[in-house]
């Protein structure tokens, strides 16, 4: 199912949008990745809507907001690949941001910690990896999931299967006290941490 929704509160600034090549535009129409009649084109590299339904006229607003399934879609497809490094927020496909040393070691103590508290006890840590809500699907930078690194084989962890979400911020922090912070609590995830 696709939907589009109106510019959520939280938007990225335009230099960090993943950029499609006409090819690549070409190709989600051969693999069907827009619903039929949809009225949408390629501008400066952006998925835009052709008229935008609710009477946005500047290009961010009329941006073209994909779903979870088709984020996968273009992936399976070959038009996403792990050198374009973005991930799905809100619908937006958002370039993920480099990771400096102070960050790294942040986080690989806290996954470390983690990983020796509560791997004995059913639940799996993971670093930097998917997650699936309802319209994104973000990478947090750690996650503690109920059961083992074999139950997430053929899906990512979902928010009942999650108890705790961790961020690492630095100059994220704004972000993550604010839109993370809504959209981990609106998808129920009962701990978050920053």
């Amino acid at each position: 199912m696709t939907t589009a929704t109106i510019a959520p509160p939280w938007t990225p600034t335009d230099r960090e949008f993943h950029r499609f090549s006409v090819d690549d535009y070409h190709r989600m129409g051969d693999v069907g990745i827009f619903p039929h009649k949809t009225r949408v084109h390629l501008l400066e590299g952006l998925i835009v809507w052709k008229w935008p339904p609710w009477g946005h006229t500047t290009m961010l607003g009329d941006q073209y907001r994909f779903s979870v399934d088709q984020y996968h879609r273009l992936a399976d497809a070959g038009i996403l690949t792990k050198k374009d490094r973005v991930v799905l927020l809100e619908g937006l496909l958002v370039r993920k941001m480099t990771i400096h040393p102070p960050h790294a070691k942040a986080l690989e103590r806290c996954y470390k910690r983690l990983l020796f508290l509560l791997a004995s006890i059913g639940w799996t840590v993971r670093g930097q990896q998917p997650i699936t809500l309802a319209a994104c699907e973000p990478e947090p930078d750690v996650s503690v999931a109920r059961g083992s690194d074999d139950d997430y084989g053929a899906r990512h962890p979902r928010p009942a299967d999650l108890g705790l979400v961790i961020e690492v911020a630095d100059s994220s922090l704004r972000v993550d006290r604010v839109d993370s912070a809504r959209q981990f609590a609106e998808a129920g995830i009962p701990v978050y941490w920053i």
